[in-house]
């Protein structure tokens, strides 16, 4: 919803609070991989510092839990506040513009993880 676009079902419109889109995991061909995406994966920091003050510090080394098979794409780099591979495949896993932020992970379902995140966010708010 956060983004302008998604074809989760079909082409739908989105709010637009962030520009990009929303489509489905591109796996190669002959990849063993398998849709949804489903497990614990860590984060990857896409800038060194970008975590530094926000919601997801300390979050390095520590695995989050997702269920998904559709990933947000947004229109410019710098909305990208964390990011997780998936095979060969690395995209979008927390987008961030201005005061608007958006979680592709379960933090509720992350453990200690998720509940840690869960209160950088109270606190950055």
């Amino acid at each position: 919803m956060l983004f302008e676009t998604s074809n989760e079902f079909e082409e739908r419109r989105g709010l637009g609070l962030i520009p990009g889109s929303v489509s489905k995991i591109p796996l190669p061909e002959d990849s063993t991989l398998r849709l949804p995406h489903i497990g614990w994966a860590p984060l990857i920091e896409p800038s060194a510092g970008r975590w530094q003050d926000g919601p997801l510090r300390d979050s390095k080394h520590k695995g989050f839990y997702f269920v998904h098979s559709y990933a947000a794409q947004p229109a410019e780099g710098i909305h990208v506040l964390a990011q997780v591979q998936y095979g060969e495949t690395r995209f979008a896993a927390a987008v961030q513009k201005d005061h608007i932020f958006g979680m592709q992970f379960h933090p509720e379902k992350s453990a200690a993880a998720g509940l840690e995140v869960l209160h950088h966010f109270i606190e950055y708010c």
